[in-house]
């Protein structure tokens, strides 16, 4: 019996990347962020690992924003190529089966309300209220 699976929960480390296939079909990549503790004097250290989501998965995850804190459950893969400089590349990937956010999505800003004044002020020249019947002058 033979069993490929991880679980990964971490920040999104790299903006994601969405590409397609000559045939159509959506891949998106991203660098996710998991700290694990070490003996480093803070006590913490964070390995990065590359994501790859391919069809409706790679689409929803291609607009997720750098920072969001996701879990991330899939499979290990192992790839190899010939580098430009001739030398063979290796690369581990996780290519994801599941994905879901861990934390609320960060809210528009929202415009601030304008100030309308109840009645409309007449301002000359100097930028003094012209006076109203009843009112002083405002300088």
């Amino acid at each position: 019996m033979f069993y490929n699976r991880v679980i990964l929960i971490g920040r999104i480390a790299t903006d994601p990347v969405r590409r397609y296939t000559p045939a159509g079909t959506a891949v998106t990549n991203f660098r996710l962020a998991v700290g694990r503790p070490s003996p480093a004097p803070d006590g913490k250290d964070t390995d990065f690992f590359t994501i790859v989501a391919w069809r409706e998965l790679a689409e929803r995850i291609a607009n997720a924003e750098k920072g969001r804190l996701v879990c991330v459950e899939g499979r290990l893969r192992e790839r190899s190529w010939i580098g430009r400089d001739g030398t063979r590349k290796r690369t581990v990937e996780v290519f994801a089966d599941a994905f879901r956010f861990l934390d609320k999505a960060p809210q528009p800003a929202t415009p601030s309300e304008e100030y309308v004044p109840e009645e409309e002020i007449e301002i000359d020249d100097n930028l003094h209220i012209i006076e109203e019947e009843g009112l002083e002058d405002i300088p």
